[in-house]
């Protein structure tokens, strides 16, 4: 679960919708903020001075007007004051990607560090098609309100946004602070479910309900920080184009989600758990000169039947 005060900031974001700016959401959420700082620390001042009133007028002090008055003419402004900045880092922060913002300021990446990583390519289905129907315009708003949504889950699972590119987004998460590693696999039933959600709103402003098609590997990268005008974390490595190939194989195979056997296996995936594996045989991806084992990963319900395993396949794609 997300802590309550990104909940709160997950339900402003959404009050506001994906067009609100940057400078619209900080000062929103700096203003709501103070406001409930302002109303709880008043409630507390005057149930604290009913309470103690008597004891204060046997001491001979009293929290008079005056006094109540220039307390509010600092609080207020310090807190707002103070609320803002808060805000303005953490929209900063949630620009550059959860704990970047964290990793830039320490150097953490300034040399190259090896890291075991998870990576997920997602991608809009039929996109072409899609672009081709509804125009530019239409389809990229329609690219923007599945992003905002897609957003929504992010924190819940831990999920780093890596890339945005076109209409598709790269996710990452680190494999060494990620002990229950099959949360990638929730996380994306999650952002199903919450275009679901919206499928009233899809259906009325774009006559569709868009869905994504997503592949994941685990390994290991090289993370280091690049850039100067624009600074940001690169990784390179095997284990990104592997990802981005097996993602590749999903319209082939015709399936929601594929991922390699090196992360099924890293998985904890029990019979409590509403999902499903099933074995895809082996692929020789393009520009690798050794086959990958992948499997496909499907919600799973009671009247499901038994699946048998395919027969190991060997493609090139």
């Amino acid at each position: 679960m997300a802590p309550r005060w990104r909940s709160w900031d997950l339900w402003v974001d959404r009050r506001l919708g994906p067009g609100a700016s940057m400078g619209r959401r900080i000062l929103v959420k700096s203003l709501l903020y103070t406001v409930t700082f302002v109303v709880i620390s008043t409630i507390t001042l005057t149930a604290f001075n009913l309470l103690m009133a008597d004891w204060f007028a046997r001491l001979g002090m009293e929290m008079s007007a005056e006094v109540s008055f220039r307390w509010g003419l600092t609080f207020v402004p310090t807190t707002l004051a103070g609320n803002f900045l808060i805000s303005f880092i953490k929209q900063v922060n949630r620009s550059f990607g959860p704990g970047l913002l964290m990793s830039l300021l320490l150097g953490r990446y300034q040399k190259p560090v090896r890291e075991r990583r998870i990576f997920m390519f997602m991608d809009l289905r039929s996109s072409t098609r899609h672009a081709e129907e509804l125009g530019p315009e239409r389809y990229s708003s329609m690219v923007r309100d599945l992003f905002h949504d897609v957003d929504s889950a992010v924190p819940t699972y831990g999920a780093e946004i890596y890339q945005y590119v076109g209409d598709e987004v790269v996710f990452t998460w680190n494999a060494d602070d990620t002990p229950d590693k099959e949360r990638c696999l929730h996380f994306h039933f999650a952002i199903c479910d919450a275009i679901t959600q919206r499928a009233e709103h899809y259906l009325a402003t774009y006559g569709r309900v868009p869905e994504f098609k997503a592949g994941l590997h685990l390994g290991e990268v090289v993370a280091v920080e690049i850039g100067e005008i624009k600074r940001e974390i690169a990784y390179h490595g095997d284990t990104i184009n592997t990802a981005a190939r097996i993602q590749s194989m999903c319209n082939e195979m015709g399936r929601a989600l594929i991922i390699s056997e090196t992360l099924l296996a890293a998985c904890t995936i029990t019979e409590s758990l509403p999902l499903r594996t099933i074995e895809l045989g082996s692929v020789l991806l393009k520009g690798k000169q050794q086959h990958v084992a992948i499997h496909a990963v499907e919600r799973s319900s009671e009247n499901m039947e038994p699946l048998h395993d395919r027969p190991s396949t060997f493609t090139e794609v």
